[in-house]
């Protein structure tokens, strides 16, 4: 890095005093991260208190019911008809699983102890490759806005977000520092957990192909990131063919329990049809469709972050650009799975990048509009008006 943008980005410009020259490292990302945790909790006791529901209920809803499912039944020995946990990827369970037997707790306590620490994990590692690319403001701003982004929210859920974003992030740490072996074991444990995890094979392929054209044969080594990569989702489907007689089990049980595939760029296909054509796209039973109005603007905001990150000097590395593209094409592509703010925590690039744009005034308004979207969103997520948070 130059000594100009060090220069420029130092820790003293327009930073709050308070917290930023009192805490460093370690320290300063607990602060902030554990204060987006006591909010989300304090805004699940308070739904829970108006809904007359348990804690639990409010932070193991949605998908974390299926994830328990697999926890306490495993998985069917064929593909059903319905909806059924077969259209979940098995890493999450089984380290649920894990550390319920070595720390001794509930599955649901187990779940939530794993999403917590991978996504302080998570925040951690954005928060260093934002300091890494642009400084040493960024970062720490970074952490601010990666902690309280609307879709942090799975953090504090049953949820395998976190983790997932902890494994790009390694792999894509790995890659930029030629740790071949390790970024493909991270890549293959994201492929593990959730279909856009898969994403980072194609990634250690792109940079493996990219190293060998320009240093020829001494960079075949590279070669061991893609092939490693594979194996997660490889022994899954190799498991799947002999439990259920099907690889492919998992992909059937989504496209059979939740109508779920792949369209060319189907939420801009449905955007541009209009709601007078098609009004259940944004209607349901005559309220406002959040899931599809949750989708859209996740686009819009993601494509803005991409026009932003290939703007600004210096740009993030070719993996890390390749990482939010192919998580953009997949969720653009998908029927079901738009890319919401709980598929973008994932996309961390894309949020850390406005700590690196936005400067003052600005930065603080785009903070507070995230904690004031993450308190409206968590409360409808726990209340069951959105789906995917």
């Amino acid at each position: 890095m130059s000594a100009s943008i060090a220069t420029e980005h130092s820790v003293g410009s327009g930073q709050p005093n308070w917290l930023f020259t009192k805490l460093q490292g370690i320290e300063f990302e607990a602060a902030v991260y554990l204060g987006s945790r006591l909010l989300i909790f304090l805004v699940a006791v308070a739904v829970s208190m108006v809904t007359r529901s348990s804690l639990s209920s409010e932070l193991s809803n949605w998908d974390g019911v299926w994830y328990l499912s697999i926890v306490h039944h495993g998985y069917p020995t064929h593909v059903p008809t319905g909806q059924s946990n077969l259209g979940f990827l098995p890493l999450y369970p089984m380290l649920i699983v894990l550390v319920s037997h070595v720390l001794f707790l509930s599955p649901l306590l187990s779940g939530l102890l794993i999403s917590g620490v991978s996504g302080f994990i998570a925040v951690i590692l954005a928060g260093r490759l934002a300091k890494e690319w642009w400084g040493e403001r960024s970062g720490m701003w970074a952490v601010a806005i990666f902690s309280f982004f609307p879709g942090s929210v799975v953090f504090s859920m049953v949820y395998p977000e976190g983790i997932t974003a902890a494994f790009g992030a390694g792999c894509l740490v790995a890659l930029n520092r030629r740790r071949w072996i390790l970024a493909g074991v991270c890549a293959a444990f994201a492929g593990l957990l959730e279909p856009v995890g898969l994403v980072a094979i194609p990634v250690c392929l792109l940079v493996a192909i990219t190293a060998i054209r320009r240093e020829g044969n001494e960079a075949v080594s590279s070669l061991q990131a893609p092939a490693i990569s594979i194996l997660g989702i490889g022994g899954f489907a190799l498991f799947l063919w002999a439990w259920t007689g099907t690889p492919f089990a998992s992909i059937d049980a989504q496209r059979s329990g939740w109508h779920q595939g792949s369209t060319p760029f189907t939420l801009i296909y449905h955007v541009l049809t209009g709601v007078a054509t098609h009004p259940a796209r944004f209607m349901s039973q005559h309220s406002i469709n959040l899931d599809f109005v949750s989708g859209v603007v996740g686009a819009i905001f993601l494509i803005l972050a991409f026009i932003v990150m290939m703007r600004r000097v210096p740009r993030p590395p070719m993996e890390v650009l390749a990482w939010v593209v192919g998580i953009g094409l997949i969720t653009l592509w998908s029927i079901r799975t738009p890319p919401n703010a709980r598929i973008l925590i994932v996309v961390f690039p894309a949020i850390i990048v406005w700590a690196r744009y936005l400067k003052g005034r600005h930065l603080v308004t785009f903070l507070s509009c995230e904690i004031a979207l993450l308190i409206v969103m968590s409360s409808l997520t726990f209340h069951g008006h959105i789906l995917s948070p």
